[in-house]
Formats: structure tokens, sequence, C-alpha cells
């Protein structure tokens, strides 16, 4: 319903003529598509007084756009940047016959290629930096062994025996600019 009357809730917000809008630059970094989640988060944040504008990635250029240069990205200045991801943005799980080094491996990787994407972005932006989590698989392979197996129960971030802990991503956000 929502995204059927959204246009109408819109008009709404907007028609208050006695009220002042903080304006916030939000770029959206999108795996998935993202249409729907930005004309929400529209509605939603006007509603709170606050009227964003919006840079949306290209289908699925979430890490190409973060991740390196990009001109028109900084040019935006976000005030805040979601990344939008699906289960779907992760390609290489591990197999029921990999071992628990190579299933390391595997979730290391995820993890760096993550933590780049966060680091570039604060470093680059100097805005907080959201990522949603990743949704459960749609079809349990494994059924209850998934909570059990040595692949998939373990300690968040992935380290190396013997290797120092990873650093947290960094979770504050600078002063103004």
């Amino acid at each position: 319903e929502i995204i059927e009357s959204r246009k109408s809730f819109k008009r709404k917000l907007l028609s208050d003529l006695g009220q002042s809008y903080l304006e916030k630059r939000i770029a959206i970094l999108g795996g998935v598509t993202t249409r729907n989640i930005k004309d929400i988060l529209e509605l939603f944040l006007l509603n709170y007084g606050i009227k964003p504008v919006f840079y949306e990635s290209e289908y699925n250029q979430y890490y190409e756009e973060g991740a390196f240069s990009n001109a028109e990205l900084k040019k935006f200045m976000p005030d805040l940047v979601y990344i939008c991801t699906s289960i779907r943005n992760i390609t290489d799980f591990p197999l029921l016959m990999d071992s628990s080094e190579i299933v390391k491996h595997k979730m290391s990787a995820v993890y760096d290629k993550f933590m780049q994407l966060w680091n570039h972005l604060a470093d680059t932006y100097h805005c907080p930096v959201i990522q949603n989590n990743f949704e459960y698989p749609y079809f349990r392979l494994m059924g209850n062994k998934d909570a059990s197996d040595m692949r998939i129960h373990r300690s968040w971030p992935p380290t190396s025996p013997g290797s120092a802990p990873r650093p947290s991503p960094r979770r504050s956000c600078p002063g103004p600019r």
C-alpha cells in the first residue's frame, strides 16, 4: 500500500508550508534493486523533517562505485552511504566437501572485500556507512545441521590461526565537514 500511494503521501508531507526540512545527501550503493527502498526511505525521512537527496548506483555496482575512485559520487559528497546488498552478492560459498581451512579462507575473502569497501568509503567521504546484513539462503541444504556443522559454527570475523584479531570496521562518524 505504501508503494502504491507513495506519491500522494509525499505530496501530503511536502504540503505543510510551515515545515522546514533538513537536507541530507544519501548515497545508496546497491547490489540489488533499490528503487522501492529509496522511495520508502524518502517518505520516512520526510515524516521526520529530513528532505533526502539521493544518489543511486547502477544495479549491482555497489562495490565498483564504492571501492574505487568515483568522480560522480565524489561530486555528490554524501552525508550517509547505505550499502544495500543481498546474499546473492556473496559469490564464493563453501562447498560441502570443503575443508575447514578452505571455508575459513573463503569467509576471510568475503570479509576482506567488504572491509576494503567500508574503509574506502569512510576515508573518502568522511560520513557514516551503513550496510544491511545478509538474509539467510532461500534453501537450507543441510537442514538442522546448518547450526552445528564446522563450516557454519565459528566466530566472526574470521582470523587465521595464531594471527592477531582483525580490527573492527569504523563505527563512529567524524564531526561535521
